[in-house]
């Protein structure tokens, strides 16, 4: 036989396990806590509001070029109020500081009156240390060396001690000097074929040797030194 059940005993059943708080009508200091405490939230959202609206102005003039940026203000460049993959940008005159996090593609020319630094490389101006021609100047930390890659390839290296290492040829159509010795062009005094000359000061001899062995000498006076007496 089934039994009958009274809905609201059920009902009664349920309250009874309810707190008494739960049930109890809020006072009027609650009351006015929360009504405080909505207003407080009410204002955020619309002070909130207005900082996207103003951000939004603000990407569209930037992106039709109509502004110069002297200095966007902190809360729109850090806050995440506006997160997009990528933004559609003109022209922007940029004057003081420009910080950019991410990847930037650009497919027009970067003029940089004040120069740029690339990571740890400062172009056109001198971020390390100070510099007298910053204007024409690569630079480094101190302790960094400069490469040039063509993909994976390291083809050219130039360390912090001032040595350079190549792969392949090194092609100079005006000769080059190493040290003291000129290889391709005559710097110390005139001469008609620079370009088949190697030449050393006046007061200085040549030498050519394997490790450390001096197999020759070639000296100012002419004499020569270090040939095997059988040529």
């Amino acid at each position: 036989m089934k039994k009958f059940r009274h809905p609201m005993l059920s009902i009664g059943l349920i309250l009874s396990f309810c707190s008494p708080a739960l049930l109890a009508r809020p006072s009027s200091e609650d009351s006015s806590k929360i009504q405080r405490e909505l207003i407080s939230q009410s204002t955020k959202i619309i002070l909130l509001q207005k900082e996207v609206e103003a951000l939004k102005k603000l990407v569209q003039d930037i992106t039709s070029g109509k502004i110069e940026i002297d200095k966007l203000n902190a809360k729109f460049v850090e806050a995440d109020i506006l997160k997009a993959d990528s933004i559609e940008v003109n022209q922007i005159a940029v004057k003081g500081q420009l910080k950019v996090k991410g990847k930037t593609e650009l497919e027009d020319t970067l003029d940089a009156k004040k120069g740029a630094k690339l990571a740890n490389i400062g172009v056109g101006h001198c971020p390390h240390a100070s510099c007298e021609y910053s204007y024409e100047t690569i630079q480094l930390k101190s302790i960094h060396n400069l490469r040039f890659l063509f993909g994976e390839d390291r083809k050219f290296l130039v360390r912090n001690n001032g040595g350079v290492e190549a792969k392949g040829v090194i092609h100079s159509e005006e000769g080059a000097t190493f040290g003291e010795v000129a290889i391709g062009h005559c710097p110390y005094s005139s001469c008609t074929f620079g370009y088949e000359t190697l030449q050393v000061p006046e007061n200085r001899n040549l030498r050519f040797m394997f490790g450390d062995d001096n197999h020759f000498t070639l000296y100012n006076s002419g004499r020569v030194d270090g040939f095997p007496a059988s040529q």
